[in-house]
């Protein structure tokens, strides 16, 4: 609809999550820095596209904190996207295919190619950011036939798509075991079907929340999925058509420059409320193999009753699992459901395309406080984020550096697909590019920077053994 005058364009939406939210959220937000009178700008800015966290099951675009950002004349662009069942939905079939938050992912960056450049941006210097499953996303559009040509570099941070979570192995039972949990049991594919076309959204959410509550396998209930080739429609595009692990391996995908960020203890992405409502201390101690990831397969139940006591072994030697062991504890979590994964990425990756890992370790006080966790003093899951996207007053010098130091490395990679072209005040240091498996040279943050090599190499050795033994294999959906 036309207007004349200033169109104030500050609606803020969020998709249908945990019970409330609206269908009509599929909503871009844009952030460019007003010029310097002074100035006269004459060339489209670089574009920075950040794709939200939450687990595929909650999150919104942010609407502030760009400020740090914009300082260094570049745009930035947020939106949202179909998340949970009705983002994620995965039955095989011309309805419900699957895949929908992330084809609504392709239409956002295909709209910014389009469009950016009337609001000051360049649609050929696009590079997309994400964090949690926004970091599952960015790695799969990578690897997406969809994805090709929408941007010219990447960002990953607290996630990959080779995380137990980032794939749903078992998408149809996914979708059946909800809708069990409001009392339908559906007789086949059709049947279920309906059912989600008929049931109310608000109380699909909710029940998805709850679902998503009781799993501790490092599942999150309705993810990406492989979409079936058998009978697909000619219109009905694939975002996903072979298992991130495979794809990986092989290497058959659009090669673009790759900043990927893991934090320093993965396992804070635990809330204190999940820890003790779920009571992960006694029923670790007593049933560990109830919290072995999903991606692992056995043949017998002993081959798992032995990798979980290995698993134990390696991770709390002969000491029992309780309050002594938190940090432990958050190790397990994290390195089986995120960390492996991101330095299998940077494994894979270096091979075919430029890519600088960082381990941010910097905590500082900007995250909200955790009883729970108080006296862990590292950064924890997707903590780089919160020093780019800043709402909150920065009360101290020490964050203010930090988000100072941060925001030159992400504009930085933005402009010139590295992230220290040059040495600064802020970057005395030159970051190397990752380009040996065995050396591993990454980037510590905190704060400060300074260049080690293999990060938690014991760790990722440990994990890099267990799936070869024990990976299971994705296949694309099945209708029945």
């Amino acid at each position: 609809m036309p207007w004349s005058g200033v169109y104030v364009a500050n609606r803020t939406v969020q998709c249908p999550q945990c019970g409330y939210g609206e269908e009509d959220c599929l909503v871009i937000n844009i952030f460019t820095p007003i010029p310097d009178k002074r100035q006269r700008r004459t060339r489209p800015l670089p574009v920075l596209v950040y794709i939200h966290g939450g687990a595929f099951i909650r999150g919104t675009a942010p609407t502030s904190g760009m400020d740090y950002l914009l300082k260094h004349d570049i745009t930035v662009v947020t939106f949202n996207y179909r998340i949970g069942v009705l983002g994620f939905l995965c039955l095989g079939t011309e309805d419900a295919p699957g895949n929908a938050g992330l084809k609504d992912q392709v239409a956002a960056l295909q709209w910014i190619q389009r469009n950016i450049i009337n609001f000051g941006g360049h649609p050929r210097h696009v590079v997309i950011y994400g964090t949690d499953a926004g970091a599952v996303s960015v790695d799969l559009l990578i690897m997406s036939k969809m994805g090709a040509g929408l941007f010219k570099g990447a960002i990953i941070e607290s996630g990959s798509a080779t995380s137990p979570w980032s794939v749903d192995v078992d998408p149809i039972g996914t979708a059946t075991k909800l809708a069990e949990t409001l009392n339908f049991f559906p007789k086949d594919i059709d049947h279920l079907a309906e059912f989600y076309r008929n049931k109310i959204v608000d109380d699909l959410t909710s029940v998805n929340e709850l679902y998503f509550n009781s799993l501790n396998d490092g599942t999150v209930g309705f993810s990406p999925c492989i979409e079936t080739a058998n009978g697909a429609k000619p219109h009905i595009r694939q975002f996903l058509q072979e298992s991130p692990y495979d794809m990986l391996i092989k290497g058959k995908y659009e090669y673009v420059p790759v900043l990927i960020i893991f934090s320093s203890l993965e396992g804070l992405f635990l809330k204190s409320t999940q820890y003790y409502e779920q009571v992960f201390k006694e029923r670790m101690e007593t049933d560990f193999e109830y919290f072995l990831p999903a991606n692992l397969v056995f043949e017998t139940e002993e081959d798992k009753k032995v990798l979980a006591e290995a698993i134990k072994i390696f991770y709390y030697g002969n000491r029992s699992i309780g309050p002594d062991t938190l940090v432990e504890n958050l190790e397990y979590f994290g390195d089986s459901h995120v960390l492996h994964g991101i330095l299998k990425s940077a494994e894979q990756h270096y091979k075919r395309m430029p890519v600088y890992l960082m381990e941010f370790f910097y905590k500082g006080s900007l995250k909200k406080y955790d009883r729970l966790f108080e006296n862990i003093t590292v950064a924890g899951h997707s903590a780089a984020s919160e020093h780019a996207f800043v709402s909150a007053p920065i009360t101290n010098l020490e964050d203010m550096r930090a988000v100072e130091t941060f925001a030159e490395i992400l504009t930085n990679f933005v402009k010139l697909d590295q992230p220290t072209p040059r040495l600064t005040c802020l970057l005395p240091i030159s970051w190397p590019r990752v380009d040996n498996s065995q050396k591993m040279q990454y980037m510590r943050f905190d704060g400060s920077i300074m260049v080690g090599i293999r990060p938690h190499w014991r760790r990722k050795q440990f994990w890099d053994n267990v799936l070869k033994l024990y990976r299971g294999q994705i296949n694309p959906v099945e209708p029945c």
